[in-house]
C-alpha cells in the first residue's frame, strides 16, 4: 500500500502525528486491525466514498 497504516496508528497513539484521514484501506473489509484503527483518536476513516459531495455529483454527471 501507499501508507503504512500500522506506522500511522503508532504515530497517532504516540502523538507524533496530529491526525489522519484515510479513504482507502489496503483491505476493504472489517478485520481486527481495522476495528482497532476505528478506536484511534484523531483518525477519520471513510468508507471509500470521501470524494462524494453534491458538487462532485453534478460535475460527474457533466462528464457524460
Amino acid at each position: 500500500g501507499c501508507v503504512d497504516m500500522a506506522a500511522v496508528k503508532v504515530a497517532l497513539d504516540e502523538n507524533r502525528l496530529g491526525g489522519a484521514g484515510i479513504d482507502v484501506l489496503e483491505v476493504e473489509q472489517m478485520d481486527d486491525f481495522v476495528r482497532d484503527l476505528a478506536g484511534t483518536q484523531n483518525l477519520f476513516l471513510s468508507p471509500h466514498a470521501a470524494w462524494f459531495s453534491a458538487e462532485a455529483a453534478v460535475e460527474w454527471r457533466s462528464w457524460w
